[in-house]
């Protein structure tokens, strides 16, 4: 992520009794271009799950910010744009300058290579005690150019890296690609809680990325996620006209 960009996202994902609803905007600010941003936000919950499986405390809200240079949050931040969003994450395990005001910074681990663990404990302890609490796991693990790495590997590691924080933050899955790939994408998240059921990974949502621009197509997508992780967070995705 070369490119500097920040984004307010808010869509509303509802899945109840079957059916799917979509209703949401995007806002952007003249510090980026459109074509330049990604977006968060998280799918509500059918209510027949169980409490613990729902609440997503500040997530829940489904505004958020997605940056890599804190500057660009801060900027809306200070002048009170978008007072409802209330969590950031930046792919990183520390938020580099971002200032939280209310809001929840999101750490991410992003791959079990010794790059990112050797940063991960001290970070990830040191954004829970100044009020994170919500966690991410790897990135993309299931494409080759990003974290790249099997689903039983990743659900080792992921026990190894992120299981600690059980009952300190709520924890998110590896995020997915939609790649239709075979061994990617769904395929790719199967496997890894199939092989978590086993291994006993501490998770509370399930987290997938979507990249196209077709509502329809999105819809079936979060739909199939669903059906093997209950709840799901959205944290990037292409813009949809």
């Amino acid at each position: 992520m070369s490119v500097a960009r920040a984004l307010i996202f808010f869509t509303l994902l509802s899945l109840a009794k079957g059916a799917l609803a979509f209703d949401g905007k995007i806002c952007f600010t003249s510090a980026f271009p459109k074509d330049t941003a990604q977006a968060s936000s998280e799918l509500a919950q059918p209510t027949s799950l169980a409490p613990s499986r729902l609440s997503f405390g500040a997530l829940g809200t489904k505004r958020s910010f997605a940056y890599n240079d804190a500057n660009l949050v801060n900027k809306f931040t200070d002048s009170k744009q978008c007072t409802k969003c209330s969590w950031a994450y930046n792919w990183d395990s520390t938020d580099n300058g971002l200032i939280r005001h209310s809001l929840d910074f999101v750490p991410m681990i992003w791959s079990p290579k010794e790059e990112h663990t050797r940063r991960w404990p001290q970070n990830a302890d040191a954004m829970l005690l100044s009020g994170s609490t919500h966690i991410l796991s790897f990135n993309e693990c299931d494409r080759p150019d990003q974290c790249n790495l099997d689903a039983a590997s990743a659900a080792a590691a992921h026990v190894e890296y992120v299981n600690k924080y059980a009952g300190r933050a709520r924890i998110g899955s590896p995020a997915i690609s939609n790649s239709a790939a075979a061994g990617q994408g769904l395929n790719w998240l199967e496997l890894w809680v199939w092989t978590c059921d086993g291994l006993g990974c501490e998770y509370d949502f399930c987290v997938t990325h979507w990249y196209g621009n077709s509502v329809e197509e999105l819809l079936k997508h979060v739909a199939s996620v669903h059906k093997i992780c209950r709840g799901i967070v959205i944290t990037q995705s292409t813009t949809i006209s």
